[in-house]
């Protein structure tokens, strides 16, 4: 129905704007979008993607995003112009906020009672998913992760917790702790075989107390 075509090749050329000419310093109440409805004659219908000016005279903005706009007149998501994106908030104070009333606890084994849920649609045991995390320059390894692997048949699985202990350029990650899918908590070792097993083959495994002096005992 539109098509909108342009040769340019500048980087930040636009062959179609919208724009709303009206300008203030004080009110901040403006703003301008595009909306999408379903065209059966419902107003309630409708989607928008709106830039609204949250400073004076619009030199800086955020981007919302609206569903079912004539009975929620609250953005779904926003992005924020310091770069912040809030999902289910409007003031997001972290790179990724994200905002509900769900309680997590109400059913722990049902997905939408999460906040957040990472999936691995494969289906496979022995496939994992995780999250890591990342202090450096380069992009080519993680410093440490937090991995969720796969042992069986309906999400059954083992929570892995591994760190870095080399400083090699793309070097290999260990893991130092996990949670096995019989509730196991093993430490030094992938295989515990007790609700806490503490494996070390160097020096042994130390118990302190620093508020007393003196107060400490190794188990070998």
């Amino acid at each position: 129905p539109l098509e909108v075509w342009s040769a340019n090749s500048e980087a930040y050329h636009y062959p179609f704007v919208v724009r709303n000419p009206y300008n203030s310093a004080s009110n901040l109440d403006y703003g301008v979008g595009i909306k999408l409805q379903l065209d059966d004659g419902n107003e309630n219908k409708w989607a928008s993607i709106a830039y609204e000016a949250d400073s004076s005279y619009g030199n800086s903005g955020d981007l919302k995003f609206y569903v079912d706009g004539a009975t929620n007149s609250t953005a779904r998501m926003t992005l924020q112009h310091e770069g912040n994106l809030g999902i289910g908030t409007t003031s997001p104070i972290a790179p990724l906020h994200i905002e509900s009333t769900i309680n997590a606890l109400a059913d722990t084994d049902e997905p939408e009672n999460c906040h957040l849920l990472l999936r691995n649609a494969a289906n496979d045991t022995n496939e994992g998913v995780g999250i890591g995390f990342l202090i450096s320059a380069q992009t080519d390894d993680i410093g440490s992760s937090i991995v969720y692997k796969r042992t069986g048949s309906n999400a059954k699985g083992e929570l892995r917790f591994n760190v870095k202990t080399n400083t090699t350029d793309d070097g290999v990650i260990s893991q130092a702790m996990v949670i096995d899918d019989s509730a196991n908590v093993g430490i030094g070792t992938t295989l515990p075989s007790g609700r806490l097993h503490v494996e070390n083959n160097s020096t042994g495994i130390i118990v302190a107390n620093d508020q007393i002096t003196g107060n400490a005992f190794e188990v070998f």
